[in-house]
């Protein structure tokens, strides 16, 4: 299997982007996947470098991609998606604690969000 290398960043006019990163100029991009607007300019595809994160390869158990910065839910409980610098590995995340994907039923894992449009979940006891 080939893995997709996707990056996805929140655009301020147009939400989210998935596609090819890109940094230029001191912005970072987003090329989108597929045919872009032939309308659009550059402005279109610059995105917050702050909310950009990359596909784990991985999908949940309704077939969403997952991202670095989901937010998912395994078992009743709250995780956030991160990469681990230290063990080049992503992983969940809960009050500081990693627990390492292959350590989970993936089966059981489901994207309810992301740390910048539903913070709101990170405070769900």
């Amino acid at each position: 299997m080939e893995r997709k290398n996707i990056f996805r960043g929140k655009n301020k006019k147009n939400g989210w982007i998935y596609g090819d990163l890109i940094h230029n100029r001191g912005e970072v991009f987003i090329a989108p996947i597929g045919i872009a607007n032939p309308f659009a300019t550059a402005e279109d595809f610059v995105v917050d470098e702050n909310s950009v994160g990359y596909f784990t390869s991985l999908k949940d158990k309704t077939d969403k991609d997952i991202y670095e910065h989901d937010i998912v839910s395994h078992n009743g409980k709250i995780f956030i998606c991160v990469w681990v610098e230290r063990f080049a590995s992503f992983a969940f995340i809960e009050n500081g604690k990693y627990d390492f994907f292959q350590e989970c039923d993936k089966d059981e894992l489901k994207v309810v969000g992301n740390i910048y449009d539903n913070v709101e979940l990170l405070n769900r006891k």
